[in-house]
């Protein structure tokens, strides 16, 4: 049902759990830029950790963002509920991200105008090349990024999806025991939104955004660091 649902804004969902230091600079950083940001509705901070209160630091800022700014936190742990559509998620577009990585307003921008084009469309910056193999790590990232060849976007990294994809997730339940392998391991679930997405799409509409600044992320020593790409703007081919 899509009646009073926004359209022509999007929500951030900015999954958290237990780094407290990459999620409260995130959540600065979107909270001091807010003016720029026009087309965002709400960034939701999901806590996804019900045995810890929300600490104070990160209430500040909440309460410092007039209602743009709102922090839900589910009655479980599941990793699955980054792509539940709670109710304080009141558009079409969702755009969700770790904890660790923020991105800048224009880049937002482009890789929104470009999902406005086509919201059955996966728009993001993360792209994957998946391949059968027996290496333990299957999925390349860096060699998708340079080489522009890549076959999915993991969408919690950075990715705008329509809602619709956040409730076929729960409701096909041809993925019910994919849905509770990813829960019980707690990995996995961007590779299963990805087998949702394609199979409710039926077509190959996957963009990844690769820009040259305003991709952000703090590597394992806590360092900021800027994202190696290398153009602004330009929908690798699939």
């Amino acid at each position: 049902n899509e009646s009073g649902i926004i359209t022509g804004k999007y929500t951030i969902v900015l999954n958290a759990f237990r780094r407290d230091d990459k999620a409260i600079f995130t959540l600065r950083y979107y909270a001091a830029h807010l003016d720029q940001l026009p087309d965002l509705d709400r960034l939701i901070l999901l806590w996804n950790d019900y045995t810890r209160p929300i600490p104070k630091a990160f209430n500040s800022v909440l309460q410092s963002a007039e209602g743009r700014i709102l922090s839900v936190t589910p009655d479980c742990t599941n990793i699955s509920n980054r792509f539940r559509l709670f109710p304080e998620i009141r558009t079409q577009a969702i755009f969700s991200q770790d904890e660790d990585l923020w991105y800048s307003p224009s880049a937002l921008r482009g890789a929104f105008e470009l999902w406005q084009e086509d919201p059955d469309a996966a728009v993001g910056f993360h792209p994957r090349l998946m391949k059968v193999s027996r290496e333990r790590y299957f999925y390349k990232f860096q060699e998708a990024m340079e080489s522009g060849v890549y076959n999915g976007l993991f969408a919690t990294k950075g990715a705008f999806l329509h809602r619709k994809f956040y409730h076929l997730f729960f409701a096909d339940t041809r993925f019910a025991e994919v849905l509770a392998v990813v829960d019980e391991h707690t990995t996995g679930e961007d590779i299963m939104m990805l087998f949702v997405h394609a199979i409710h799409t039926g077509k190959q509409s996957t963009i990844a955004v690769s820009i040259s600044h305003g991709i952000m992320g703090q590597d394992n020593s806590g360092n900021k660091k800027l994202s190696t790409s290398t153009a602004k703007y330009r929908p690798l081919v699939m």
